[in-house]
C-alpha cells in the first residue's frame, strides 16, 4: 500500500473514531475483543497504519488498523436475554 493510501486510511479512521472511542479488535486467533482507542491512528515507520489501544481484556499496545473491526460490540453479559428481560 502506498504511503498516501495509508495516511488516508488513518485520516478516515480518525474522523470516524476519535481518541477514547469504543472499538472491537480481532486478535491473532480470530477472537473479537472490545477495547478503546488511546491515540489517533498513525503511520508506523512509513508502512503500517496502527492504533494504540487501552489495556482491556488482554489488549494493550498498538494494533494494525486492519484489525480494528469497528465500534465495540455489545457484551453478551449485558444483553436483555442474559438478564432475563425478554
Amino acid at each position: 500500500m502506498k504511503s498516501a493510501d495509508i495516511e488516508t486510511q488513518c485520516a478516515e479512521f480518525n474522523a470516524k473514531f476519535p481518541v477514547g472511542s469504543a472499538v472491537s479488535v480481532r486478535k491473532d486467533g480470530g477472537e473479537i475483543v472490545n477495547t478503546t482507542t488511546r491515540s489517533a491512528a498513525s503511520v508506523l515507520s512509513g508502512h503500517s497504519a496502527v492504533i494504540w489501544l487501552d489495556g482491556i481484556d488482554g489488549i494493550s499496545g498498538y494494533y494494525l488498523l486492519d484489525r480494528v473491526v469497528g465500534k465495540a460490540m455489545p457484551s453478551l453479559a449485558a444483553s436483555p436475554a442474559r438478564r432475563g428481560e425478554l
